[in-house]
């Protein structure tokens, strides 16, 4: 299970800078060494711009995960957070689509559905997908973002890699208003 770090962002900003930075380092810990450096500084930068984006929100989440074939967002949907900082390294970029590409009233009709019946009926236009790279940087609002209008990104993991068998290494850095369900240190 990958390390996970929680910081409660209502604290001065140079102690939420220390506590963050020391947050980034620990995250990385389990990595070769040759990733500590690299990930951690990516982690920090990410955490910064998502704290300036959006400073009411009050709690940061930092997670480093390997996620392979049978792993979580094989189905398209939004997240109740306020947003989401991604840097996918090994393996293609979580897939997102603007909210025109998306038929809101399948997602219900389409519960259960394996992702080869359910992807098309949910977005209907396979071209509308933004496919990101590995090592881009992909910020999702989520459904909490201040003033959204509507639902946050839709997104999920790419099914094309998730077939043939890959792994991916991801950064998630989670901004939201309200304490996240994650497991205990």
């Amino acid at each position: 299970s990958p390390e996970r770090a929680k910081l409660l962002s209502s604290m001065s900003d140079a102690l939420l800078d220390v506590r963050v930075q020391a947050a980034c380092q620990k995250i990385v810990a389990w990595l070769p060494p040759a990733l500590r450096g690299p990930m951690s500084c990516d982690a920090k930068a990410l955490a910064d711009i998502l704290l300036r984006l959006c400073p009411e929100s009050t709690w940061l989440t930092i997670q480093v995960e390997i996620v392979d074939n049978l792993g979580t967002c094989t189905r398209w949907h939004q997240d109740r957070y306020t947003a989401r900082a991604l840097i996918t390294y090994t393996g293609p970029g979580t897939w997102c689509v603007d909210d025109a590409s998306v038929r809101y009233d399948q997602f219900a009709q389409t519960l259960g559905m394996p992702f080869e019946q359910s992807d098309p009926r949910i977005v209907p236009n396979a071209s509308s997908i933004h496919r990101p790279q590995s090592n881009a940087v992909i910020l999702l609002k989520g459904n909490d973002w201040p003033g959204i209008q509507g639902v946050g990104v839709t997104h999920k993991a790419p099914n094309a890699y998730s077939e043939e068998g890959g792994k991916r290494l991801l950064l998630k850095v989670d901004l939201s208003a309200v304490r996240p369900d994650i497991e205990a240190e």
